[in-house]
């Protein structure tokens, strides 16, 4: 065996437990992603740079941080502070060498396999520290095993939608449909009464609908939809985080429209946006440079007499607009439709859990920085790559 097969063998073990280590530690997520970059190089993958080019997902991906890089140029930031900014969204160089290193059915399906282990053991975490926590353990921490709340609820959605997905692609299996339904419930209850999450639950009800487009016809489809707000009014109705969540949401929304009140969590969020619209409006066409955001806001809020300042508006069109102006929104959204139009050329069961990364994609980014948020940003790009490395490397019945 060759230096560069064995290279290429290391990069296939380290791409399968990146899946494990992404809901679990941020610092074991860039360390693999590290070692895969330089396993890439050494396998000799980077040879095959244009055939790579030539998967829609990697040329989006690559074109949308050219943007940032091009952005770099009329930025009114230094090029260190550019350069940071720039490295937050190094996810998006991950994709082309994370493909190489998933190019058979049964590497995929094991990716997709450490993944949910590792959901497995947040979920025993998150159970335990919620039942037994220390005494040191704030009210507000009770539940978060590995992630914040934010990101564990994210991971939970998609871990949800991911088992209902698989269980229906194999129905004949009794025992397989029996042990994920299990875990989908376990799911469902951590993300509902256990993790305060708003993003989860927006998250976990469109993948919901996903499901049910994906899956039933038309009328079944309307049931579902029926079952989902008997389901809605049932949870907001039990005392807990849902509830919680749902009587601030509509109470701060309503406080900052009414009074312009930011106070709140959502009141800060929406002024964020508002604010951040702003700033893309003074420069549309090409922003205000990469790295610029932060400025470019405390100026704003400073003149305005603003309260709270931010370096993030919680809304990935926004922050990219900002910086690199609609051009930079253009190929963002570019990015997504590949996400949707090519998830067609997949098999019937990735095809639905392609659908379903790309809406969270969509929808995500109005409400977080996906991208720019380092576990939803690393989730995104690795499972584009599990997926969409079909694209490079056609499944068939047996791999070679």
């Amino acid at each position: 065996m060759t230096w560069t097969e064995k290279a290429h063998q290391a990069g296939v073990f380290l791409t399968i437990a990146l899946g494990f280590v992404i809901p679990l530690s941020t610092s074991l997520t860039d360390l693999l992603a590290t070692l895969i970059l330089v396993l890439w190089f050494l396998a000799g993958h980077y040879k095959t740079f244009m055939d790579q080019v030539r998967n829609p997902l990697v040329r989006a991906s690559l074109l949308l941080f050219l943007i940032f890089v091009l952005a770099m140029i009329y930025t009114p930031v230094s090029f260190g502070e550019a350069g940071k900014m720039l490295k937050k969204y190094r996810e998006l160089l991950y994709l082309i060498a994370f493909i190489p290193f998933l190019s058979t059915k049964r590497h995929r399906t094991w990716a997709q396999c450490a993944f949910g282990l590792s959901m497995v053991v947040t979920l025993i975490a998150s159970f335990y520290t919620f039942y037994f926590p220390l005494e040191s353990l704030g009210k507000e921490f009770l539940g978060q095993a590995f992630k914040d709340s934010i990101n564990q609820s994210f991971l939970l959605a998609v871990f949800a939608f991911g088992l209902m997905t698989h269980a229906l692609s194999h129905i004949n299996n009794k025992r397989y449909v029996i042990g994920l339904s299990a875990l989908f419930i376990l799911a469902t209850v951590n993300l509902f009464f256990i993790v305060n999450g708003r993003t989860g639950y927006v998250l976990f009800y469109l993948l919901f609908i996903v499901f049910l487009a994906q899956r039933f016809k038309w009328r079944f489809a309307i049931y579902g939809l029926l079952v989902l707000l008997i389901l809605n009014f049932l949870l907001i109705s039990v005392p807990g985080p849902y509830q919680q969540q749902a009587d601030q949401t509509v109470v701060n929304t309503l406080k900052y429209f009414k009074n312009e009140n930011s106070e709140s969590s959502i009141g800060q969020r929406l002024e964020f946006m508002i604010n951040s619209y702003q700033l893309l409006t003074e420069r549309p066409v090409f922003g205000h440079g990469t790295g610029s955001f932060k400025s470019q806001y405390a100026a704003l809020a400073e003149a305005k007499g603003l309260k709270f300042k931010t370096v993030n508006p919680h809304n990935e069109y926004l922050m990219t607009g900002v910086q690199t102006g609609l051009i930079g929104i253009g190929f963002l959204l570019y990015f997504i439709f590949c996400q949707f139009k090519y998830s067609f050329r997949l098999i019937p069961l990735n095809k639905n859990l392609a659908l379903g990364l790309a809406a969270i994609t969509a929808v995500g980014c109005m409400g977080n920085s996906i991208l720019l948020d380092h576990t939803p940003g690393v989730f995104v790009i690795y499972f584009n790559a599990v997926f969409f490395s079909a694209l490079n490397y056609p499944e068939k019945t047996k791999d070679a």
